[in-house]
């Protein structure tokens, strides 16, 4: 028996770590234009680029991990039962659940271990890392959030205009501020450079060359105007600002979701959702080897493909529920836990009776 258990998990773990890897490039593709744009364009460093890969990876993670191993009981135990592998443990009176089940299970429980704090902690705190990076990277190289010969608001009261940006230098520059008495300001400049100093919180706009006039439309007559060869604008105040974001549920720890949810004072439902979720979430590998393990004896399939074929409908099905799930449960139409956990239950539920039919249909 020992034997055999040693085999199983052997013909698991290949499939296993390749169908994360390929899952995981997968959806990390969906960032990668964003990450190569920022590379091109707004000159990130490797090191500033590096995190935001690092950041990314347990959010992807916590969907891949249960879709890989899915995939990989799929391969791995079709591949026993299209060579009748299966059929001989039958003929020797071997029940292959027995075999198969107990060595796979005790992989799900680690996973779920592993899961735990990578759903409840980890990953929504890399998620907000990353959020927060996307953000100072943006703010910090302000020029990159410009288009030539396109007026754009970047900063709260403020319109820039730039008729050529190159390599951080933009050319022509009119800014149009809003004042709080609804005055109106408007800077000229032939350049202007954005100067950050993130220790200090100073992000300073340096301008050369130009001038600035103000009117009241209120006041016609109140005008001024001057002319100027340097001429600064500290945004960092406003910059720096706009950087203390905000967590959404998503970005919230299960800790940080149960103080919300302790202290509200209008409806919770969308914070205990997100809550059960991510618990839920770190549990889907059991019911994936559920419904995974009869399937693949049932179809007889070896190859990846077929074995991606049979999965993704299986995990459409689950995510959908919980997406579902997800809906009911913020209106309040059922308890939030019951909403997020069914999806699981319903998966599970369809595994056993699988298992059930697969096993004694043999019989």
């Amino acid at each position: 028996m020992r034997i055999l258990t040693r085999y199983i998990l052997r013909e698991f773990i290949a499939p296993f770590f390749s169908s994360l890897c390929v899952f995981t490039f997968i959806l990390f593709m969906g960032n990668m234009f964003r990450l190569a744009n920022m590379l091109v364009n707004e000159q990130i460093s490797i090191l500033g680029l590096s995190k935001l890969v690092v950041y990314l990876l347990p959010f992807l993670l916590t969907y891949t991990l249960p879709m890989a191993v899915l995939v990989a009981i799929l391969t791995s135990i079709g591949r026993l039962s299209s060579d009748n592998e299966i059929i001989a443990m039958k003929a020797n009176g071997i029940d292959p659940y027995r075999i198969i089940t107990p060595p796979i299970l005790a992989i799900g429980i680690i996973l779920c271990l592993i899961s735990w704090p990578l759903n409840n902690t980890i990953a929504p705190k890399a998620n907000f890392s990353s959020k927060k990076l996307f953000k100072e990277i943006g703010i910090l190289n302000s020029s990159a959030l410009l288009k030539e010969k396109t007026p754009m608001k970047i900063f709260k009261g403020y319109t820039f205009y730039a008729d050529k940006i190159r390599n951080k230098i933009l050319y022509n520059v009119v800014i149009h501020q809003s004042k709080p008495d609804s005055s109106v300001r408007t800077i000229t400049a032939k350049q202007g450079r954005f100067i950050s100093d993130p220790k200090n919180e100073s992000m300073i706009l340096k301008l050369e060359n130009g001038s600035v006039e103000e009117f009241n439309p209120k006041n016609p007559n109140e005008y001024f105007k001057c002319s100027f060869k340097i001429y600064p604008i500290d945004f960092g105040s406003l910059v720096y600002g706009t950087i203390k974001l905000k967590k959404s549920a998503i970005e919230m720890t299960s800790n940080d979701l149960k103080n919300k949810i302790m202290n509200t004072k209008t409806n919770a439902n969308k914070l205990s959702v997100e809550l059960y979720r991510k618990a839920s979430l770190s549990f889907t590998f059991i019911p994936f080897i559920l419904i995974g393990i009869p399937l693949s004896i049932r179809y007889r399939r070896s190859s990846k493909f077929a074995a991606i074929g049979i999965g993704i409908p299986v995990i459409f099905l689950h995510y959908l529920l919980m997406m579902l799930g997800s809906i009911i449960g913020q209106k309040g139409y059922i308890p939030p836990v019951v909403a997020m956990w069914l999806p699981n239950i319903i998966i599970a539920t369809i595994g056993i009776y699988l298992i059930y039919k697969t096993s004694y249909s043999h019989r």
